[in-house]
């Protein structure tokens, strides 16, 4: 979810908060590990609830973005044998058109 829809989701039941708190409290969350950060090239940041490891899929047509589960262990391991490489993270999206969209 963005901020903005973040924003008007409880703009319809809390008529008196801002925008401004929005972002403050999107801020504390993502400094105690409540909330991700994922970023999308060339679109806006999107934020959800620190779950279980997970990648995504982004529809470059509607915005749309999803949660998949997907093994990534041997990629990793690969890339850290191959490379002499820790790897600490990754965070894989896959682009294309969703179902809707194609």
């Amino acid at each position: 979810m963005t901020i903005e829809e973040l924003f008007d989701k409880q703009k319809a039941v809390y008529d008196n908060i801002s925008l401004a708190t929005i972002y403050k409290n999107i801020n504390s969350f993502l400094e105690v590990g409540l909330l991700l950060e994922v970023k999308i090239n060339e679109h806006k940041t999107f934020y959800e609830l620190k779950k279980d490891r997970h990648s995504h899929i982004f529809c470059k047509n509607c915005s749309s973005l999803n949660d998949i589960v997907i093994s990534v262990n041997s990629l990793e391991q690969e890339v850290s044998y191959t490379n002499s490489f820790n790897v600490i993270r990754s965070d894989i999206t896959f682009y294309g058109l969703c179902n809707a969209c194609q």
